[in-house]
């Protein structure tokens, strides 16, 4: 099934005003079909499942804050997806997972991409936005 999918009514806040699960995923960059949707929920399918959606809605609410930071002009809505899921499934050491990534060129490719545009030292100053806003 391909083509736009309804998004769900799962209510959740972000900066204290409730919105549906869709309206988060549309607002970190997520693009509206099914196949998008699957491709930035995939990655989470290994946590258990009452961690699934905690760790998404924060890996959504930090690629729409990554947004509004003043680099963002620099950073594809795939790359802020990528990095922002890539931060909370890896945790406090996040960073040097990432590094450790580049190194030995397994990075996914949105994640790739930013090792050669951003660098090493662009990393390092990164702070990555809390996931409630």
């Amino acid at each position: 099934m391909s083509g736009p999918l309804p998004f769900p009514d799962t209510p959740t806040t972000l900066r204290g005003s409730p919105m549906t699960l869709g309206e988060l995923e549309r607002r970190a960059g997520v693009g509206p079909t099914i196949e998008d949707r699957a491709a930035f929920w995939r990655p989470f399918h290994d946590l258990p499942a009452t961690e699934v959606i905690d760790a998404g809605t924060t890996a959504l609410r930090q690629a729409a804050r990554l947004a509004e930071l003043p680099h963002a002009g620099t950073l594809t809505a795939s790359q802020r997806i990528a990095l922002a899921r890539f931060a909370v499934l890896r945790g406090p050491g996040w960073k040097d997972a990432l590094r450790a990534d580049w190194t030995e060129a397994r990075a996914e490719p949105a994640l790739h991409r930013l090792r050669n545009t951003h660098g090493p030292a662009w990393l390092a100053e990164l702070t990555m936005p809390e996931g409630a806003a």
